[in-house]
């Protein structure tokens, strides 16, 4: 008796090779779906990367701009304080100059004659006038009556003030000393006197 349920399978060599071949390129299939993915996903990344390069770039070079700028403004801003500074000396070196310069010319008072009377018998001489002479301290000379007045007030309290218009400057002088070691001497002992002289005056 044949036991008919089971059937009988010949494999040949043509079956295993076309099996080995399928398995290859199920394989290759895979390998190259898997490169291109693989392949897709780094180039994202990369662009991605890339981006971020870029990006970072522009902020330095923003930031390199906003300090250059910064650095420029405050060249600008020191160069225009030297400038004023400078002026400012400039000036005060003028205004020392004229005053160092400047020539006392006092006015000299003018006789005054008293007119004789005649008469027949009597002849009335005319009385000499007796001058008083003290000295003062000119403590500056300045073109416009303001500037000297504001400069009298500094000294208004401790001193006699008195603004004299010589030409076209106001002269300011305090004190009336009786010589002129005296003035001196206060010009010495008083700081804010330096650079300031004495003046003989008649009256």
């Amino acid at each position: 008796m044949i036991n008919n349920k089971y059937r009988e399978i010949r494999i040949t060599y043509v079956h295993i090779l076309t099996l080995i071949i399928a398995f290859i390129a199920i394989g290759l299939l895979l390998f190259f779906l898997g490169y291109r993915i693989g392949k897709g996903s780094v180039e994202k990344n990369l662009q991605i990367d890339n981006k971020q390069n870029v990006d970072k770039r522009i902020v330095k070079v923003s930031d390199n701009k906003n300090k250059s700028e910064e650095t420029l403004k405050t060249n600008t801003s020191t160069k225009s304080n030297i400038k004023k500074q400078t002026n400012s000396t400039s000036e005060i070196d003028k205004e020392l100059q004229m005053h160092s310069s400047v020539e006392m010319t006092e006015t000299k008072p003018i006789k005054k004659q008293q007119p004789v009377i005649k008469n027949k018998t009597k002849t009335i001489k005319p009385k000499k006038i007796t001058r008083t002479t003290y000295y003062a301290i000119q403590i500056g000379a300045f073109r416009d009556h303001k500037g000297a007045k504001k400069e009298a007030q500094r000294f208004s309290r401790k001193y006699s003030v008195e603004i004299v218009k010589s030409g076209n400057l106001y002269k300011v002088r305090i004190g009336s000393f009786k010589t002129e070691k005296r003035a001196q001497k206060e010009i010495k002992n008083n700081s804010k006197l330096k650079g300031c002289y004495t003046v003989k005056i008649k009256r």
